[in-house]
């Protein structure tokens, strides 16, 4: 059942991240964890539950057994110097230390959704629509990504087209999205998503404007992060293999951006719109208005 809610509440979230699983392993890993994909296996999982138990027995035996080893347990600790001892102690005692790694750990790698497409009716009167590929990580690009939500997404997707919400996002594993929130329009929102390199083409900035902005991105990027945020990052860094390095480089090419730094990140803003993963989650008038752009169409809630 909250499943089921969250696809009518934030729908711009499980849209977003069905079309990440069409370009990257780690969103098609996502997805079948998390997400409309799960959801649907679920629903088989329980409609042939009596007859397909059996099997489905063995195989969480199966997995339990590849996930389950003590060997690849990972621990994270936050605190003081003094119970970070009493943990190492702790620890050192217990049946959770002294066994080797049976095997080095590797990128986990899962088959990629086919399509560019697709679109899912749900009981709503409004749609979630989203955009998504792959871009780069660089300070020029996240401070873009707040451009293009506050200035051209924000006219275009909210004030004209009426929607309760939308943005840019670029992410550090170098997935860039755009999405909107409670959306009146399907077919609209997706062309203005498509014609977003043309906003950039024509940008003009006064330095006080460009100013605003960094100074907005900077205080995105930098917000304190509560103990339990901060310990949650670094260990995405350490799983990932990351630097904590990127930070630094992202921020010093943030502060440093010009307009012509932004101007020339066109081609890769137009590589995306043109060619980005489209999904979309909503209501089934608009999205039968916009049928010609899905390779897909599934009715996922009545």
């Amino acid at each position: 059942m909250e499943r089921v809610r969250g696809f009518v509440t934030c729908g711009n979230s499980f849209a977003a991240g069905r079309g990440a699983a069409h370009y990257m392993p780690e969103g098609a890993a996502r997805e079948r964890c998390n997400g409309i994909l799960y959801y649907q296996f679920l629903g088989k999982l329980l409609k042939n539950f009596d007859a397909d138990q059996g099997q489905i027995i063995r195989e969480l035996k199966e997995i339990q057994e590849k996930l389950c080893r003590k060997s690849d347990l990972v621990m994270s600790f936050t605190g003081t110097e003094k119970a970070y001892g009493d943990f190492r102690q702790l620890t050192a005692a217990s049946r959770f230390c002294g066994s080797a790694r049976e095997r080095e750990p590797g990128w986990y790698q899962d088959n990629l959704l086919p399509g560019k497409s697709e679109a899912f009716i749900i009981p709503s009167e409004v749609s979630y629509v989203a955009l998504g590929g792959i871009g780069e990580y660089t300070g020029e690009d996240y401070l873009l990504g707040r451009m293009v939500s506050f200035d051209y997404l924000w006219a275009k997707i909210r004030a004209e087209g009426g929607a309760y919400g939308c943005q840019m996002s670029v992410f550090p594993n170098q997935s860039w999205t755009m999405s909107s929130y409670r959306d009146p329009n399907v077919k609209r929102t997706i062309e203005a998503f498509r014609s977003a390199s043309r906003w950039l083409k024509e940008l003009e900035l006064r330095e006080q404007e460009l100013l605003n902005y960094k100074i907005g991105a900077v205080a995105g990027y930098d917000r304190t992060p509560k103990t339990y945020v901060q310990a949650k990052r670094m260990d995405s860094w350490y799983l990932r293999q990351e630097e904590p390095q990127v930070r630094a480089k992202v921020r010093e090419g943030l502060l440093k951006a010009s307009e012509e730094d932004l101007k020339n990140r066109r081609q890769a803003m137009e590589r995306f719109v043109g060619e980005g993963t489209v999904c979309v989650l909503g209501n089934r008038a608009r999205i039968e208005e916009a049928a010609g752009q899905f390779d897909n169409v599934t009715v996922l809630m009545e």
